[in-house]
């Protein structure tokens, strides 16, 4: 397991990161919880918050895939 922690206006340095982030957010969001929210047409969940440039902490596996965030 490794983690990288990266602003959200550097986020396109690791696009397949974040596209996994992003998909794995809204599945977590709509189908676990239910919640009432749309995606792209890539299943990948973007909100206000997204726009406000966070730092994102993001953990992934030995084969270098999304295995959680915040």
């Amino acid at each position: 397991m490794s983690f990288t922690l990266v602003y959200g206006d550097n986020l396109s340095a690791f696009p397949d990161l974040r596209d996994q982030m992003l998909r794995d957010r809204g599945a977590q969001f709509i189908e676990d919880l239910g919640w009432e929210l749309s995606t792209d047409d890539q299943g990948r969940e973007l909100d206000e918050y997204d726009s406000c440039n966070p730092l994102y902490l993001i953990l992934s596996d030995d084969k270098g895939d999304h295995a959680a965030s915040t």
